[in-house]
């Protein structure tokens, strides 16, 4: 459901405000608080399977009654102002890409593998910008929730690797992330394409239905004029 959210939040703030990065940022803080009670319950599954006991339904209601409903968003605040930037500079890099190559070719649509190198490519780019966010959510969750020891982890990272000690992992994130990215745009454009979401009427088209209709209520009328009275 957390995609499903995201590329509807999407489309609609972006067609209430025409900016793909306000739109794309929304998007993800959205999908983030929608679907964080489930990747609290993901992560507690993996640590422990028998926590998954009796299916998704009744892990939930088990921890909301042990633990309170509170536990299922402890930390989403950090989640959603990290996501945000990633999400606000995946959707920017992806449009700017497709509304640069219909520029260049003067073609209005982009073909469909386009589409995915696009993806690829904005992925990588949201992930070159906001990695050393995730690093500092790593560092943290690893200290427990402790800003000054996070900090510091960050600090001695730094010293020892230089600024670039902050980009490590970058290399392995991008070959994992890039290829389904490539995928998931390419498969968004088509769903859009399908469903005819986002595609005005062509003002050609709109012209000639007008001429057309209007042919015919003169055909229609000339007929009924040449039509004998009876008396």
């Amino acid at each position: 459901p957390g995609k499903a959210i995201e590329l509807c939040t999407y489309e609609t703030i972006k067609a209430l405000t025409g900016r793909s990065d306000l739109a794309g940022g929304a998007a993800g803080a959205l999908n983030t608080v929608a679907t964080y009670p489930l990747e609290v319950l993901r992560t507690r599954v993996a640590l422990s399977p028998a926590a998954g006991k009796g299916g998704v339904v009744q892990s939930l209601k088990r921890i909301a009654r042990v633990e309170g409903k509170k536990t299922f968003y402890r930390g989403c605040g950090f989640s959603v102002a990290g996501v945000i930037p990633y999400t606000a500079a995946q959707y920017l890099v992806y449009d700017a890409l497709c509304k640069g190559y219909c520029k260049m070719t003067n073609k209005t649509e982009v073909p469909t593998m386009a589409t995915a190198v696009f993806g690829s490519v904005a992925v990588i780019a949201a992930s070159a910008c906001t990695f050393p966010l995730e690093v500092y959510r790593r560092q943290l969750q690893l200290a427990g929730g402790t800003n000054a020891v996070a900090l510091t982890a960050m600090k001695a990272m730094v010293r020892q690797h230089g600024p670039l000690g902050l980009y490590r992992g970058l290399s392995a994130s991008c070959l994992k992330l890039a290829p389904a990215s490539g995928v998931y745009f390419m498969c968004y454009e088509v769903a859009k394409t399908a469903l005819h979401i986002g595609m005005p009427v062509q003002p050609q088209a709109a012209k000639s239905d007008v001429v057309n209709s209007t042919e015919d209520h003169f055909a229609c009328c000339s007929e009924s004029q040449l039509e004998p009275q009876l008396v």
